[in-house]
């Protein structure tokens, strides 16, 4: 993912050995029939709340997500959504990027990045 957001924003996905440093702090955990879930630790203003956060945890649930023969791009896919969501992107049936809800429909790259429109809020956002 760290090629894709750094080809296309303004973003990029580093790694840390301490978590006091991170946006984002990636767990893996049993959440039922539940792909991923994602929570702000620390709103990115606290006098304005357009969804975007300055520290969020996300946590992966690989029991739920390892199901079928696309699991790597599932993976990927998952990471990218909920990565998402700590900038403030919504999720949907009727997304054309990783913002789709549920598994990924087929394993082209579309369905793992931000498409255009989600691009384009990442760079207005952040540029």
């Amino acid at each position: 993912m760290n090629t894709s957001i750094a080809r296309d924003t303004v973003m990029t996905a580093s790694f840390y050995t301490t978590c006091s440093t991170a946006d984002i702090k990636w767990l893996d955990a049993n959440l039922g029939s539940t792909r991923g879930d994602y929570i702000c630790l620390e709103p990115f203003s606290p006098f304005q709340d357009n969804g975007t956060c300055l520290a969020s945890r996300v946590r992966l649930n690989p029991t739920e997500i390892n199901q079928g023969p696309n699991d790597p791009e599932d993976r990927k896919k998952t990471a990218c959504h909920e990565a998402g969501h700590s900038i403030g992107f919504q999720h949907g049936d009727d997304k054309t990027d990783c913002m789709i809800n549920g598994p990924i429909p087929d394993t082209t790259d579309q369905w793992r990045t931000f498409g255009g429109h989600h691009i384009t809020h990442i760079a207005d956002f952040f540029g």
